[in-house]
């Protein structure tokens, strides 16, 4: 069991376990130990990947277990990912610059801040969750307020609602003018009112003087007449005026009846805005806001404080690989692995320039070469020389190029051989038999072959 834990521990610190088999255990110990930190920093960050999976996931009990899983995974990839290299890299390589470890120390910590700060939006509802609440709360009681002020003023409510109010009281006005005639038109009715009374009176006191009424009408014409033109001109006066009023009243109706509607409409469209908004804001406005934290932290020291304490130690956590590798500082077995791998580099640069040099005397003995050739052929005995020597060489190797001929046509024929042989296995016999008979005769034949040639090739020499 003890051996089994040590080979996970040294294998998350980035070595292949049967690579440090030979070591000494106290320098195999040194290496899990550091391997022993990137498993805990596994672990934390499993931990927080999982419960943000498990947060933010919408949905059932299944889909939020997949969502966990799946972040857990991805989390433990990260830091086996980035933290093993690290380690493994800081303690192997050989003759590398602090600034180059500096800078993947610097992206792995931004790295971290990165993915912690969405990790943290997911842990912190469960360490600040009351205080979130509280403050998303707050948040959509006040944006509630604003929201309803800015919307009358876009709409202009109030502007609006002076308007219908002014309508409401020149139609309640001009009601009250429809019921009661001005002074003047009641005046001129009066006085041509009194105007026929008079001459009723005038009438009937002729007629009881002895005037007949056909007489009393012709004495009275010109009153009759005077009245009848006062009756009349009160009686316009009076339609006209009542005219007036009513079609000012229809109008100051349909005004009043179409402000009411375009207020009814700006407030009916206001409601459905703040009924919308209100959905929205319930949906988002919760515990695992960024705007609620963001605000509770600007608002609440005392949540500030805390969350700065917990992403500290969560920081702390992940980043304990690399802060235990500076303290620590390199094992006997990275040393060991660093000056193997400077010595093959060393070798390898040795070989580069061995054989650039072969290579530099290899072209000069060429371009000497080239030189001689060209200078003796020149000469007409050499050509003689060279044209005998080849013409004993065609013959030492024409036996030789005949075996590889009959080779290369053995080895092409064979995959032909074996697949008749496979689908007409009845005739399988037949085919092997007749097919050494022709492997002994042409090797007989090429033997013979060779052996004339190398008698011919000693003759000649």
């Amino acid at each position: 069991m003890n051996a089994l834990i040590e080979t996970v521990m040294i294998w998350a610190a980035g070595y292949k376990p049967a690579n440090v088999a030979g070591d000494h255990p106290e320098d195999r110990e040194q290496v899990a130990k550091m391997g022993a930190t990137v498993l805990f920093a596994t672990a934390v960050a499993i931990i927080n990947w999982s419960i943000a999976g498990w947060t933010y996931a919408e949905g059932g009990l299944g889909i939020r277990l997949i969502s966990a899983v799946m972040a857990a995974l991805l989390g433990a990839t990260i830091v086996l990912v980035f933290d093993r290299s690290f380690v493994y890299f800081f303690d192997t390589l050989p003759e590398v610059k602090g600034f180059k470890y500096l800078v993947f120390a610097v992206f792995r910590v931004l790295v971290i801040i990165a993915i912690g700060s969405i990790t943290a939006q997911a842990v912190m509802p469960r360490i600040i969750g009351n205080d979130l609440k509280v403050t998303a709360l707050h948040m959509i009681e006040q944006g509630e307020k604003q929201r309803g002020s800015e919307l009358r003023a876009q709409f202009r409510i109030d502007e609006k609602e002076m308007v219908v109010a002014a309508a409401i009281d020149e139609l309640k006005v001009l009601e009250k003018a429809d019921s009661i005639l001005p002074q003047d038109i009641q005046l001129q009715l009066f006085a041509a009112k009194r105007c026929w009374t008079e001459y009723n009176s005038r009438r009937k006191a002729l007629i009881y003087s002895g005037y007949t009424h056909a007489d009393a009408r012709v004495t009275l014409a010109q009153k009759f007449t005077a009245c009848t033109g006062s009756e009349k001109s009160a009686e316009t006066r009076r339609d006209n005026y009542f005219s007036d009023i009513r079609e000012q009243l229809r109008q100051a109706r349909a005004k009043k009846q179409q402000l009411e509607a375009d207020l009814l409409e700006s407030a009916a469209t206001i409601k459905a805005k703040i009924a919308d908004a209100e959905v929205i804001e319930k949906d988002s406005l919760d515990a695992r806001s960024s705007i609620v934290m963001w605000h509770l932290l600007k608002t609440n020291p005392g949540a500030l404080f805390k969350w700065a304490v917990f992403s500290f130690v969560l920081l702390f956590c992940e980043l304990l690989p690399l802060i235990q590798k500076f303290v620590s500082g390199r094992s006997a077995i990275g040393i060991r692995y660093a000056n193997d791998s400077l010595l093959r580099k060393t070798e390898q640069a040795e070989r580069f320039r061995q054989r650039q040099q072969d290579l530099k005397i290899t072209s000069a003995v060429s371009l000497l070469s080239i030189k001689a050739v060209d200078d003796a052929l020149a000469s007409q005995e050499l050509h003689a020389v060279f044209a005998k020597k080849f013409a004993r060489y065609l013959t030492a190797i024409a036996p030789i190029e005949g075996v590889r001929a009959m080779m290369q046509t053995l080895k092409e024929r064979s995959p032909d051989k074996k697949e008749f042989m496979a689908c007409h296995p009845q005739y399988a016999a037949v085919i092997s038999e007749a097919w050494s008979n022709a492997i002994k005769d042409t090797t007989a034949i090429l033997t013979g072959g060779v052996t004339a040639g190398s008698a011919h090739f000693g003759k000649s020499v």
